[in-house]
């Protein structure tokens, strides 16, 4: 179904795309910005330094022209989701769906939708909201991708939106507690899980999607799957342990990844190192003056009681 090899004289624009950004294992952590970055790998078929197009990673929502990721400028137009950004770099001549039928299509459309409702959700649950992910993996490495006060501000805004896609999907109670959040997520869960077992069947024996040839359908899946595959979660876990289980599946995302960014270790995401010593943020001078201006504040704070306790006496 693909179209490969299709050469950067062919695209008519200059084009800019801006994606979340990514660490040492994955080109993006967000799976939207993960599916076009991948989109783009496999129909040029080269790097990403294509002099026709530009890939600005950033972590910054400010930063991108629309405020969300990922962000496609072309002709002076702005594109954002995939499915419009994908349309837009069709009609610049990259095109993997060029050999797919109207029929396949179609259902190519349905089942983005389908994908888009039970993993992007699940996703957005395990990274950004389960109390221990949270803590000890995303937190981990925004920290290497910005600097402070840059990373709490994104970590507390990205929580903050995480958490109001989730209550949406709360079927009753829509309260904003701990218990409530966490009801949503294991049902959030459970429905990817079942989502993720109907791709394993879909795919059976066969390489990819639709035969033995790559379509936008293998991207998307693609960039929600990876991002299970890749992180060995020490909170809920319950995805990556079902994908393992799927020999079909984890072949499917090595094939695709090893065809899209070879120069990428692929390997499960170490967490006990995440928050160490040697971890960026602490490398960071910024940090230490924050650490030193907050223990001069907690020691005038003290100071201040006991010379207060001292008068009254």
């Amino acid at each position: 179904m693909a179209s490969f090899g299709v050469g950067s004289e062919e695209i008519r624009s200059k084009m800019t795309l801006y994606v979340f950004t990514g660490n040492e294992y994955s080109a993006s952590v967000d799976p939207e910005s993960l599916q076009i970055l991948t989109y783009l790998r496999l129909t040029l078929q080269k790097e990403e330094e294509n002099e026709e197009i530009e890939i600005k990673y950033t972590c910054k929502h400010w930063e991108s022209p629309t405020g969300v990721f990922p962000t496609l400028v072309s002709d002076g137009l702005y594109y954002t989701g995939v499915d419009s950004i994908i349309k837009e770099l069709k009609k610049q001549g990259l095109d993997l769906d060029a050999d797919c039928s109207d029929e396949e299509l179609a259902e190519i459309s349905a089942y983005s939708a389908f994908l888009s409702d039970r993993l992007k959700k699940a996703l957005l649950y395990l990274h950004w909201v389960e109390a221990k992910n949270y803590t000890e993996v995303t937190r981990g490495w925004l920290s290497g991708a910005t600097v402070f006060p840059f990373t709490l501000y994104i970590l507390s805004r990205q929580h903050r939106l995480a958490k109001q896609v989730i209550m949406t999907s709360s079927s009753g109670n829509t309260s904003n507690n701990t218990s409530t959040i966490e009801q949503c997520g294991i049902e959030l869960l459970s429905q990817a899980e079942e989502a993720i077992s109907l791709l394993a069947g879909r795919l059976g024996d066969q390489k990819y999607f639709y035969g033995s040839s790559l379509s936008s359908f293998d991207v998307l899946v693609f960039g929600y799957l990876d991002l299970i595959a890749q992180y060995e979660l020490p909170g809920n876990n319950q995805l990556g342990t079902r994908l393992k289980s799927l020999v079909q599946l984890t072949n499917f995302c090595s094939d695709i990844r090893e065809k899209a960014y070879p120069e990428i270790k692929s390997r499960h995401v170490s967490t006990s190192s995440s928050m160490s010593p040697s971890s960026p943020l602490r490398k960071d001078p910024t940090f230490w003056i924050f650490v030193g201006v907050a223990g001069i504040l907690l020691i005038a704070q003290g100071m201040r009681v006991g010379l207060t306790r001292k008068l009254l006496k």
